[in-house]
């Protein structure tokens, strides 16, 4: 029994393995990353303007330099009601003026409808349109105002040609 079993010699099978499907498959994933790769740019591409060189010492300028300040309209819009609905109530308009070379002017002014405020506004724009540091518009608009209201101050505002107008709901910064 010993001699047939060392006489026996049995032929190793070979897995059958589809090779060029699968290099098929590689080359196309190779293709396909090769093709979709966006390389990044380097921080050492950024290209940024600087000054010429004049040879000169530039002076830096300093940080603490006092810039002008903007002239600063708040305007306190109330809550009002008429027949039962709500309305813009009484509305303040407060005028903070820091950049006025003789020093802090502030001014209140009383507003009775929306027609007041455009026209006080109008005024006020003519007055400071040349500010150095610029006219903003702070509206603190009451929480219980609807929407539509803040909405028509604002384009009131921009009617009367302040571009920058700001609203606020009051209570909160």
């Amino acid at each position: 029994m010993s001699s047939k079993s060392r006489g026996h010699h049995e032929e190793q099978i070979e897995p059958d393995l589809p090779i060029t499907p699968m290099l098929d498959m590689t080359f196309q994933l190779l293709f396909f990353f090769i093709m979709t790769y966006k390389p990044q740019t380097s921080e050492a591409q950024i290209f940024i303007n600087l000054p010429e060189e004049t040879g000169g010492a530039e002076k830096i300028p300093d940080p603490t330099d006092e810039k002008p300040k903007p002239v600063i309209i708040y305007i306190d819009v109330g809550l009002g009601e008429a027949g039962g609905a709500r309305t813009i109530g009484p509305m303040t308009m407060r005028i903070k003026d820091e950049s006025a070379a003789v020093g802090k002017k502030e001014e209140t002014i009383v507003i009775k409808d929306l027609k007041d405020y455009q026209t006080q506004l109008a005024a006020k724009h003519t007055q400071y349109k040349d500010a150095k540091g610029g006219v903003k518009v702070q509206l603190e608009i009451e929480s219980k105002l609807p929407w539509q209201f803040a909405v028509q101050l604002i384009d009131l505002a921009k009617e009367a040609g302040f571009n920058d107008v700001a609203p606020t709901i009051r209570g909160k910064k």
